[in-house]
């Protein structure tokens, strides 16, 4: 009877550990997921004035050194796998992804990184529904 106290003890001692340990390999996980920097997909038209915007996009990008940022043109075959990933199918001058969202929440209003920024845009049919500032915000909530 002794033994099989003894038994059980070592058992769950052995299993308290090994249930810590894991613990403790979700939470380091966790953390180095977090100290790992984001990352800013951008992808854009070869054009002068896609190419203008994406100038001043990276400044803004650049605020938050957390940031990586991946600049891809639409035009590029090396980008055509991430172009499918993201279903980016329709014309479009810009489109951002933030850890593969392009679509975010600013108070109740609902903000898509495509196309050109509001009162920046070069052909008026391609004027998206943000702005810079909006960007501005989406990386500091996320920051």
């Amino acid at each position: 009877m002794a033994i099989i106290l003894v038994l059980f003890c070592v058992i769950g001692i052995i299993a308290y550990f090994l249930v810590f340990k894991q613990k403790h390999r979700l939470v380091s996980n966790v953390a180095s997921y977090r100290a790992n920097p984001q990352t800013v997909e951008i992808f854009y038209l070869p054009h002068p004035p896609a190419e203008a915007i994406v100038r001043k996009v990276e400044p803004i990008i650049a605020e938050f050194p957390k940031f990586t940022v991946k600049e891809f043109s639409f035009d590029d075959p090396q980008a055509k796998s991430l172009i499918d990933k993201y279903n980016l199918t329709e014309h479009m001058p810009i489109a951002i992804f933030i850890d593969g969202k392009d679509v975010f929440t600013l108070g109740d209003k609902s903000i898509e990184l495509k196309n050109f920024p509001k009162d920046d845009a070069f052909a008026p049919s391609y004027e998206g529904g943000w702005s810079y500032e909006n960007l501005r915000a989406i990386l500091k909530t996320l920051n």
